[in-house]
């Protein structure tokens, strides 16, 4: 049970980073199943075997029953969108209560830790009517799909009967045999099995929408051909920078003659003209900025900052790209692209009007180098 509680923290851990469903779900889960499973390992004999210091570990075991009505009440008041702290806050005063007195008294020697056992089932019953209530709460308001709240109802009745018998057991017979947590042990493993299994799936349910989600979204954003930003994502990086005022340098990009190889050579020439002039522009300004197709022949890449002498640096490797592209591919019409730059300064320029003086000097620079 231990094991499982730790598999359930590690899941909860990776919920956290990845934002896949609750971790307090998984947190309170695991927790409660290694608490159970140090508590409940007294009775097996295995923790005093290894550790040859029955005291200390009958000690520990009686620690983790002091807090062990905790975490189930935790997962349950989580689980059911239950937002009121003041439940949980009464459950671990009184749990911190038992756990100050016991100590207090079995250090000055007035009482043993066992004979304070009836604060932490006292405190254990109280954490049984609060399950309850969350229960039919849940059920009423309907926080939470009737599945779930069936399995928790299972899962809670097993562990429920479970503690009642082995409590009444420990009263009527606290030196037998009969006085051990064998049943507690059915019920919680139940009730953690149940949950954790429902967990699990619903955090895989989760991670597979997610996963959907994301590829929608990127098929929403992307260039199906050159696998570039399209026009949609350079409209939501131009918002971007109106947001956060963000200084950039806007790049202008055009493909020279691509009608004349769409209509002398077909348009599947066109597109491989298309693909590789993509990627020749993306691996040259990928340090610096994004690459955007927005048009057919047409791409933008907006700078990370207001830097000139990084643009052209990057022009240089992309002029640099173009004639290997040319000399190894050897494409019937040569790759040519025009490009032209403007800077924004978003304290005092507007954005449109970068765009648009960029746009203007990628027509000269086209002109030029058709002339030539």
């Amino acid at each position: 049970m231990v094991l499982f509680g730790v598999l359930m923290l590690c899941i909860g851990f990776s919920t956290l980073r990845s934002y896949e469903g609750n971790p307090l779900n998984f947190f309170s889960l695991g927790g409660f199943a290694i608490v159970v499973g140090i508590w409940s390992a007294n009775d097996t004999l295995i923790l005093q075997v290894f550790t040859q210091r029955p005291e200390i570990v009958r000690f520990a075991s009686y620690i983790c029953l002091i807090f062990i009505s905790y975490f189930p009440i935790s997962f349950l008041a989580s689980a059911t969108n239950y937002r009121n702290p003041v439940m949980l806050s009464i459950l671990f005063g009184l749990n911190a209560s038992d756990f100050v007195i016991t100590i207090t008294l079995s250090i000055l020697g007035i009482k043993d830790v066992r004979d304070m056992l009836l604060f932490s089932h006292f405190n254990v019953a109280v954490a049984m009517f609060m399950a309850i209530y969350l229960m039919v709460r849940a059920s009423k308001k309907r926080t939470v799909n009737a599945e779930f709240l069936h399995k928790v109802i299972v899962g809670m009745s097993f562990t429920g009967v479970g503690v009642t018998w082995d409590m009444i057991r420990y009263r009527l017979f606290p030196n037998s045999h009969l006085a051990s947590s064998f049943f507690t042990r059915i019920g919680v493993f139940v009730f953690i099995v149940i949950m954790g299994i429902h967990l699990m799936r619903e955090r895989t349910k989760l991670a597979v929408e997610q996963g959907r989600t994301e590829l929608m979204k990127k098929l929403a954003y992307t260039d199906s051909l050159t696998e570039l930003g399209n026009r949609a994502a350079f409209h939501e990086k131009e918002d971007e920078i109106r947001r956060t005022r963000t200084d950039c340098v806007v790049v202008q990009l055009d493909i020279n003659f691509l009608k004349k190889v769409n209509d002398v050579y077909g348009h599947a020439e066109g597109d491989r003209h298309i693909i590789n002039a993509a990627h020749i522009i993306r691996d040259s300004f990928s340090d610096i900025g994004i690459s955007f197709r927005t048009g057919g022949d047409e791409f933008i890449v907006i700078t990370h900052k207001n830097n000139i002498s990084s643009v052209e640096k990057a022009i240089s490797k992309m002029d640099k790209y173009i004639l290997e592209y040319n000399k190894n591919e050897n494409p019937p019409i040569p790759l040519q692209i025009a490009y032209g730059y403007a800077c924004c300064e978003m304290q005092t320029d507007m954005l449109e009007e970068a765009e648009k003086l960029a746009d203007q000097r990628m027509y000269i620079k086209k002109k030029e180098m058709k002339a030539t």
